[in-house]
């Protein structure tokens, strides 16, 4: 363990840095906030006096006495001084008789017995050293960890699952990727909320796109703040991974799905263990009574995922009648006050005609709140905010098309930005300002440019900067397009890109994945799909050689590229051809099966010696011989036995 955490520590401790060359201090400051927590103050918030560069923090510190709390790259006490200062000649300041400085230096303690001395004379008040120690120490432990990860977007802690607990809304908002406060604060209530309650059961939630079905989710959350929240994300797809995530929850917890079209497999997977767990397991069924499931997908898309769900699997979980909320159209009294919110909070100038006009032409299209705000994002992306009659002229009848005609009149830098979040985002990995910077200057996009541009796409509503990390909404990334080029400049940024390690095996697992099962599908012609598939092949190896410490990584691409290598030979015109596919994908399959044995994780190795299973199956087919398919066949039928076998001990 203790080797463990000083690797923690290195990661966290070139992030601070490079949070210090960006001057990202907003987000060191709600990082710092979001530890004192664990370090035993109380009541942790920002105060309600502003200064020029925002407010500081106040808390209870761990022995009962109010504290504000100044957070700062630097450390001297000159710095020291300025802040104490500025904080005691507040005439609305609120009451405080320690200063708690939180800095990324750890000054020695002769120096802070002296600083301390001074502050004490000359303002009256006790100063406390939150230092670079103390931070890496709490934020890298084993209970807190996980959310610094999530807090500051640091890659290499995936498990398939963001886990919140003890409640926090910032975290649960983060990991749900939901409108952050910082766009708009204000929410319209929808109909709808009036059938949700203080606590949470088993929900699913139906809206077409921009219906407000992440924000239900987050207004759900809100009102019963449980104890546990375990926010699936799109990447949850090994057998592992799902067993963590129900080991997480066992005793209580809501598991949520978000957009669970998009990851609808592992819904069902989900469904299916947790009710046998919790209706077929008598032993283990108590730590299951109060695991509940929170769901959201587009209604067109859940009449094809529904037959997927065993009737008696839906029925025993409660995810039928009253567990089904369908989100309509707003009417066009709500268009008009989410409009009037919009005008107030972005100091947008609209005639009350047009306000008039507006929410009669969102009314009679989408009527969804993201229709609603989207149609804003013209006006408050212009220089003096006014919304005009040709921001309403020829509107679509739907968000997606919106966007599109958004992205349609953006200039082309604009668009290679937005290309880059797209891909940082397929690829799983946060889009950090200083990876963000590498991808723009190997597509030509200077640190200037990128600058500019980003701020102009968060004024303009294309993305928000939660924990200093542009990123979109699922709707504006169907508009981002891509092709081949984009891929060719992905690829050799991957190859290039100067990282540490867990970054760059995350850029290259998650490429692999996305090209995969998201692009090579989507690609028409043959030698196209035949590319995108070897492409995705290469990422997965470059992992293997990446991760050499890591067997477990290992297997996992090893796996990955065997499921590659077997769709790389159903393209074959030869057998020669597809032989030679299949045995490369069954001795990578076979060596994963080897170290997930020896490393006793069972259910991986239950996932990999059922896809071994289907190589030696389609090798038999390949064999001219009764003796050949046998061999092959046998090899098969006990692989698959003892994969059935794991399984039903996992249940």
């Amino acid at each position: 363990m203790a080797g463990l955490i000083e690797e923690r520590k290195e990661v966290l401790g070139r992030r601070l840095e490079q949070m210090r060359e960006m001057q990202e201090w907003r987000l060191f400051q709600n990082f710092v906030l979001g530890l004192l927590r664990h370090d035993g103050y109380a009541d942790i918030r920002l105060s309600a006096v502003q200064g020029d560069f925002g407010r500081d923090g106040v808390a209870l510190t761990p022995d009962g006495r109010k504290c504000f709390v100044a957070v700062s790259f630097t450390c001297s006490l000159d710095k020291i001084r300025s802040d104490a200062n500025r904080w005691t000649e507040d005439p609305s300041r609120e009451d405080a008789d320690v200063m708690l400085f939180a800095a990324n230096k750890s000054p020695r303690n002769t120096t802070v017995s002296k600083w301390k001395a001074k502050i004490e004379h000359d303002f009256g008040l006790e100063l406390r050293i939150y230092n670079r120690e103390t931070i890496l120490s709490t934020a890298t432990s084993e209970g807190v960890w996980r959310e610094t990860c999530a807090r500051l977007g640091i890659p290499g802690y995936r498990e398939g699952y963001v886990k919140v607990s003890p409640y926090d809304s910032e975290l649960v908002r983060r990991a749900l990727r939901a409108r952050p406060p910082e766009w708009l604060r204000q929410r319209v209530a929808l109909e709808q909320w009036d059938e949700l309650s203080a606590t949470v059961r088993n929900r699913l939630i139906f809206g077409k796109p921009g219906a407000g079905k992440t924000m239900t989710i987050f207004e759900q959350l809100e009102r019963a703040q449980p104890q546990t929240v375990l926010v699936v994300e799109s990447d949850l797809s090994e057998a592992a991974q799902v067993e963590g995530l129900l080991d997480e929850a066992a005793g209580g917890a809501v598991i949520v799905f978000d957009d669970l079209h998009e990851n609808h497999k592992m819904f069902v997977n989900v469904c299916l263990v947790l009710r046998r767990r919790k209706h077929d397991a008598p032993k283990i069924a108590g730590r299951y009574e109060h695991v509940a499931l929170l769901a959201a997908t587009r209604s067109q898309e859940w009449e094809g995922i529904r037959p997927e769900i065993p009737i008696t699997t839906a029925q025993d979980l409660g995810l039928l009648g009253e567990a089904e909320l369908s989100l309509r159209d707003l009417d066009v009294d709500r268009c008009k006050r989410l409009i009037e919110i919009c005008r107030d909070e972005w100091e947008l100038v609209i005639e009350e005609r047009l306000l008039t006009q507006a929410a009669e032409a969102a009314a009679e299209r989408d009527a969804t709140p993201l229709y609603v705000i989207s149609m804003l994002g013209a006006p408050r992306g212009s220089a003096d905010r006014t919304l005009r009659d040709e921001h309403l002229a020829g509107l679509p009848g739907n968000v997606c098309d919106l966007w599109k005609r958004y992205w349609n009149g953006l200039d082309a830098t604009s668009q290679g930005v937005l290309r880059l979040i797209r891909l940082f985002w397929a690829a799983k990995t946060p889009p950090q300002l200083h990876l963000l910077q590498q991808a723009a200057k190997a597509t030509g996009i200077s640190a200037t440019d990128l600058s500019a541009k980003l701020d102009a796409l968060e004024r303009s509503l294309w993305l928000t900067r939660a924990a200093g990390v542009p990123a979109c909404l699922d709707v504006q990334y169907e508009v981002v397009e891509l092709d081949e080029g984009w891929y060719e400049l992905w690829d050799q940024f991957a190859v290039d890109v100067e990282a540490d390690v867990e970054t760059c095996i995350q850029l290259h697992n998650g490429t692999g994945v996305f090209y995969a099962e998201w692009v090579a599908p989507r690609t028409g012609a043959r030698p196209g799909y035949r590319r995108r598939l070897a492409d995705g092949a290469r990422h997965f190896e470059a992992v293997g050689e990446l991760a050499r410490g890591d067997r477990k990584m290992v297997a996992l691409s090893l796996n990955n590229a065997s499921v590659i290598y077997s769709d790389l030979a159903g393209l074959e015109t030869t057998q020669e051809g597809r032989r030679s596919w299949l045995t490369k994908a069954v001795a990578a399959v076979e060596e994963a099966a080897r170290i997930y044995r020896e490393l006793g994780v069972r259910a991986d190795l239950a996932a990999s010696l059922n896809n071994a299973s289907n190589r030696y199956s389609d090798l038999a087919g390949l064999e001219a011989t009764r003796e050949g398919r046998r061999s092959w066949l046998t090899k098969a039928v006990d692989a698959v036995e003892e994969s059935t076998a794991i399984r039903r001990e996992l249940g």
